[in-house]
């Protein structure tokens, strides 16, 4: 008997295994989807299953370069895991906390600040004015009273959040270079234990990850 977790690796793991005459136990905290009535199975409504039964409404740590802030961090408590619940989007949950490190580089802040006062100047524009609501032309949030670079970069700490993909807290690196899974996915120091999810990735994928993880999965089974 070889239990399996069921999320998106998870699964594809057992799936190759079964193959191999392998018999699995899948084991997921949550059960079955189905048994909440939520529609689970639709990608467009995927937004309706994030705070239910489904969720593990894991909160982050907090943030030091968003003052202090608290962001949700969705994750999925049912068979398939957080792909089950967010239209096949695989976040990884995580029992260390992690502190994002939001704009610990002033490059970052940087970019935002003027990203922010281009977006500002572009909306003034009188060719923009047929298309925008609302007084300082369209400008409803922040709002004209924000026009220190101070001001503005409090704005961008108190309304930055994350979305999506959050990864790489199990890194797949040399041990010397913080990493803590080797190549054939093992953890350092530990015997019999291998990760396998997006936890993994040292450096993350320029798309949508679910292949990624699926991939990674078929590798695990290999």
């Amino acid at each position: 008997m070889c239990p399996k977790p069921g999320g998106t690796a998870g699964l594809t793991v057992a799936a190759r295994l079964i193959q191999a005459n392998f018999t699995v136990l899948v084991l997921e905290a949550g059960g079955s989807p189905d048994s909440y009535g939520l529609p689970y199975d639709s990608p467009a409504l995927t937004g309706e299953l994030v705070s239910t039964p489904l969720d593990w409404n894991f909160s982050s740590l907090a943030i030091p370069g968003l003052n202090g802030r608290v962001l949700k961090q969705h994750r999925g408590r049912t068979l398939g895991g957080t792909s089950s619940i967010n239209g096949l989007t695989c976040r990884l949950c995580c029992t260390n906390h992690h502190i994002s490190k939001f704009y610990e580089a002033a490059s970052d802040l940087n970019i935002q600040l003027l990203v922010f006062k281009r977006l500002r100047t572009l909306i003034s524009q009188p060719s923009f004015a047929k298309y925008t609501v609302g007084p300082a032309n369209g400008e409803i949030v922040p709002g004209p009273k924000v026009q220190s670079d101070e001001d503005i970069i409090n704005f961008i700490r108190e309304t930055t959040v994350s979305t999506d993909h959050q990864s790489g807290t199990a890194a797949m690196r040399p041990l010397g270079d913080q990493g803590v899974v080797s190549p054939t996915l093992e953890v350092y120091g530990v015997q019999g234990l291998r990760v396998v999810d997006a936890s993994i990735m040292p450096v993350f994928v320029d798309q949508h990850p679910t292949a990624a993880i699926c991939m990674i999965a078929e590798k695990a089974a290999q």
